[in-house]
Formats: C-alpha cells, structure tokens, sequence
C-alpha cells in the first residue's frame, strides 16, 4: 500500500516550487522568510484539505500512468522479438502471447490444455512459453535442464517434451527433467555440458529479469499487446486476450 506523503513533506515541496519558479529570489530568503512561506502554505492546506486530496489523487495517479507504460514498454520488448522459450503456433503470428510458468506450478500444469486448444484455435497465434521458476530450487533445476533441451529440440518435440515434464506428479526437478530428455532423444553428453554453460545460465537470467521488469510474482502469468494477465484464467479469456490485441494492441479495447 502507498503511504501518502506528510504534511511537513508537503510543505518543503511547495517551497521547493516557489524555489524553481523564483529561484534568484528564493536564494536571497532567510530561515525565517522560508519558515514564513511554509507557515502560509500550512495555513493554505488546512483551511483548503481538499487541495491536498487534488495532489495526491493526481500524484497517484501519474505513477500509475507511469507504471503502465513501463510495463507496456516491457510487453512490447518481450513479444517483438526473439524469446528464449517454446514457441508454438505461428512463427510469424500477427499476435504474440508469452506465458511465464513454472514447472511445480498447478495452475500451469492446469492450463496447459488450455494453450493447446488456444494454438489450434488461433491459427494467426504466435505463442512463447518461457521459464520462471519462483516456486523452488527444483523448479530452478528443472529449468535449467528445458533450456538446455531447447538446444537440441525444437517445435513439436520440445514441447512433447515441456508437456510431459510438466504434468508430472509430485517436485519436478533436475531428475525428472533429465529423464524427460531422455525420453525425448537428446544428447545426454551434450545436454549436461549445455546446462553448466554460461549461455544457459544467462537464458535463465533474462527471462527472469523480464519478469521482474514487468512485475511479474505468480505463475503462469500471460504478457500481450499492452500488460499482463495473471493466472490460470481458461481458454476463453485467452482468446479474449487475442482478440483484443488483435484489434487495439491491449489486452482490453
């Protein structure tokens, strides 16, 4: 919760405007003078409290404007180019959604039916699925392993292969991620060298800045046109999502 600003606060901004607005005069002020503009200024704001309500609904007001538009700045960085992640449906789609999951996530092992009915339906979808492991050390293990993976597979296979280490019962980790390559083909020498690498290392970090630049805390957590959309939200306010960016470029026209 933003705490909102006190009045002594208050008082030195307001002397600081008059500063910048006279500010050869402003120089030539005594303690005194000063203390007197602030009493003035008091004077103002408790016979006026509804002024002081005015600045704080419109300071609020331009953070958040702040706020949103570097989060749409993030959007537009993260879904206009390359991304380190599975991409499915179209690779040239006219729309990009990005999911942000995490591999011991129950959401995101709920919504992935949801994301294959979502490709299929849309077939003017690009989708990205990105590593974000927040929940624990194993899921930061198991990410490490699905990058590495990406070096060898590619469209359908890694994704068979997300699918399947994803809907694992109980902690997925390094283990189960190890076997899950296996199973999918890879080369387990070149695997294991790929996953101590600095370059798989630094997929994992960016991603995981990206997500903090766009505030990202729970998973999975879906990023098109102009913001994010958290949580298991369901097929049908997924091709909302779509259709709005399609038409206006924001998650809600």
């Amino acid at each position: 919760m933003r705490s909102l600003p006190s009045l002594r606060s208050v008082l030195f901004a307001a002397v600081g405007v008059v500063a910048l607005a006279a500010p050869a005069v402003t120089a030539e002020l005594s303690s005194e003078q000063r203390s007197q503009i602030e009493g003035v200024v008091r004077d103002y704001l408790v016979n006026n409290p509804q002024v002081l309500k005015e600045a704080i609904a419109a300071l609020e007001k331009h953070q958040e404007e702040e706020q949103r538009a570097t989060v749409a700045d993030a959007v537009r960085e993260i879904t206009s180019g390359p991304v380190d992640g599975i991409v499915l449906g179209n690779p040239e789609g006219d729309v990009t959604l990005v999911e942000f999951f995490d591999y011991n996530c129950g959401y995101c092992k709920r919504a992935l039916g949801d994301i294959e009915a979502l490709v299929k339906a849309e077939p003017r979808l690009r989708f990205v699925i990105v590593d974000f492991p927040i929940l624990r050390q194993e899921s930061v293990d198991a990410a490490l392993v699905s990058i590495a993976a990406g070096r060898q597979l590619e469209g359908d296979k890694y994704f068979r292969f997300h699918s399947n280490l994803l809907l694992q019962s109980g902690v997925v980790g390094k283990e189960q991620a190890l076997a899950a390559a296996k199973a999918s083909g890879v080369d387990m020498a070149r695997l294991e060298k790929d996953i101590a690498s600095s370059d798989v290392r630094q997929v994992l970090a960016r991603t995981m800045q990206a997500g903090e630049k766009l505030g990202i805390s729970g998973t999975p957590s879906f990023v098109a046109g102009d913001g994010v959309l958290p949580g298991a939200v369901g097929i049908d306010t997924l091709k909302q999502v779509v259709a709005s960016v399609r038409q206006c470029g924001k998650l809600d026209c």
